[in-house]
């Protein structure tokens, strides 16, 4: 839409530009309307997309004082960290508790319990920082279980 905008604008100008019967002056002045929209269309481009992680379900494994859950995915292209929504209930209960939200840099994270919990996370790719930051889509749940 923004293009479409830009090239009307533009061929306005070359439009009012243009009515002049001088040759040499239209012919500059279209080769500057043209210069401009090529400026404003690399102005106008939009950051790559992050890709959207794909997460393994999570892999029991014995801790110190506690079991862990081991989640990993590959890495995503581009992305400076990842945010990681994680869910747990206990084993008995239906509904999975409120979500906490975690950034990590790396490809992977570890639930741990020493409990029977059940755990489900979700991960996104970002890049920048602050208000520059541009964030991917949110992956599918992927689940893991401390027992």
């Amino acid at each position: 839409m923004k293009k479409l905008c830009v090239a009307m604008s533009v061929l306005m100008m070359i439009v009012a530009v243009g009515c002049g019967n001088n040759k040499a002056a239209d012919s500059g002045a279209e080769s500057t309307a043209v210069s401009e929209l090529q400026v404003v269309e690399q102005e106008v481009a939009e950051p790559s997309a992050l890709s959207v992680p794909v997460v393994k379900d999570g892999v029991l494994r014995s801790g110190e004082d506690s079991a862990e859950v081991y989640f990993e995915w590959d890495q995503v292209e581009g992305a400076d960290g990842y945010e990681v929504s994680v869910e747990n209930k206990y084993y008995s209960e239906k509904e999975y508790r409120e979500p906490e939200t975690v950034e990590i840099a790396d490809n992977t994270y570890v639930a741990t319990a020493q409990d029977d919990f059940d755990f489900r996370i979700k991960v996104r790719a970002f890049r920048g920082e602050g208000a520059d930051r541009v964030y991917g889509d949110w992956s599918s749940f992927a689940t893991g279980s401390a027992y």
